[in-house]
């Protein structure tokens, strides 16, 4: 399953479903870099910066290729104008379907319509 970087952010906010998704789920956890960008973006200095590596480090990365990227446009061109899918949206899309996962995110607006996904509300 693919987290999108929304559940990551309820977790380290102490959002309470969150915790209860990530820890009491027998999915093994995968994340696009483009989440780790975002997460890490959040720093606020070195300190934050090691804690929230060590965060991530739970979850297996997966890397943009080439593939995801072309077809990340594909996906933006098709929804950026119908769902409002963003840029860094439309990689995490391309991702999940490039690796054959379920996107797992509470962003209904964006995803829940791309058809090439399968969309998984956690909470």
């Amino acid at each position: 399953m693919l987290i999108d970087t929304d559940i990551l952010i309820d977790y380290l906010r102490g959002i309470e479903k969150s915790r209860l998704f990530l820890e009491n789920s027998k999915h093994k956890f995968h994340i696009s870099v483009i989440t780790k960008f975002e997460i890490i973006s959040g720093a606020t200095n070195k300190n934050d910066i090691i804690k929230l590596e060590g965060f991530l480090s739970n979850f297996i990365i997966l890397p943009i290729t080439n593939s995801i990227i072309a077809n990340a446009y594909g996906i933006f061109k098709k929804y950026h104008l119908t769902n409002k899918l963003g840029i860094l949206d439309s990689f995490i899309a391309s991702t999940a379907e490039n690796y054959n996962l379920p996107l797992c995110s509470r962003n209904q607006k964006h995803y829940r319509l791309i058809k090439e996904i399968k969309f998984v509300l956690p909470y």
